[in-house]
């Protein structure tokens, strides 16, 4: 039961960010900091491909995962 609504909120997330993806407009602040002026990084990741963006947090999260699961197996294995 609780997997089942740990997914319906996890889906209802998912709806929420795309939404503001396609129709959200957070990429207008300015913050230039120091040298490598990370507000111009930040524009550039977030301005086009805030999907896309989201996307790869996703399956870095994924592989992070899978990787901790692999481990863990492996232990258990000894």
């Amino acid at each position: 039961m609780w997997r089942q609504v740990g997914a319906a909120g996890a889906a209802a997330l998912l709806a929420v960010l795309a939404y503001v993806a396609f129709r959200g407009d957070f990429v207008t602040a300015r913050y230039s900091a120091g040298p490598l002026d990370l507000g111009a990084v930040a524009n550039l990741l977030l301005a086009h491909d805030t999907l896309a963006t989201e996307a790869i947090a996703a399956l870095a999260l994924a592989a992070a995962a899978g990787a901790a699961a692999a481990w863990r197996m492996r232990d258990r294995a000894r």
